[in-house]
């Protein structure tokens, strides 16, 4: 009997959602695993980029883009877009400090991880995005509190 098995890529991180209070700006680090539970290796990248955004940004450009009273569905969706773009909280870097390459079928990795946040993050919001890797998501948010510190780099 031949049994032939179809590659399935299957990554569960182990701490599946990450919570901060920082300023724009901040670098931070945060540790948790990732299991591999596919049967072909993953490769872990070294860096990787997701976007934030406000938690009620959604809501609101819908919102005021369906209220808007004046001009036509154009003026409506540029108003929609233009709120949008308020709401984005700009690039999260994730630097894998340790835990990169691949990960073999079944094995369990810890990660060290540092986040950079930019600094377009307004005091008193709360933003969120997720850094997907292979079909695994980490929910990451941040509650900003305060405004930037010191000066930005790495850019």
């Amino acid at each position: 009997m031949v049994v032939e098995v179809e590659p399935r890529a299957s990554l569960r991180f182990l701490r599946s959602r990450l919570a901060f209070r920082e300023k724009p700006g901040a670098r931070t680090t945060a540790d948790l695993m990732l299991c591999n539970r596919g049967n072909v290796e993953v490769a872990i990248p070294e860096e990787e980029k997701f976007c934030i955004f406000a938690d009620d940004g959604f809501a609101k450009a819908m919102y005021l883009g369906l209220v808007e009273e004046d001009g036509d569905g154009k003026q409506r969706l540029d108003r929609i877009m233009d709120e949008l773009a308020k709401a984005h909280g700009g690039l999260v870097h994730v630097k894998v400090r340790k835990g990169a390459g691949p990960v073999a079928p079944e094995e369990v990795r810890n990660l060290s991880l540092e986040f950079h946040f930019s600094r377009r993050l307004k005091d008193g919001h709360t933003y969120r995005g997720s850094w997907s890797v292979s079909g695994a998501s980490l929910d990451v948010q941040i509650e900003v509190i305060g405004e930037p510190g010191g000066e930005e780099s790495g850019r």
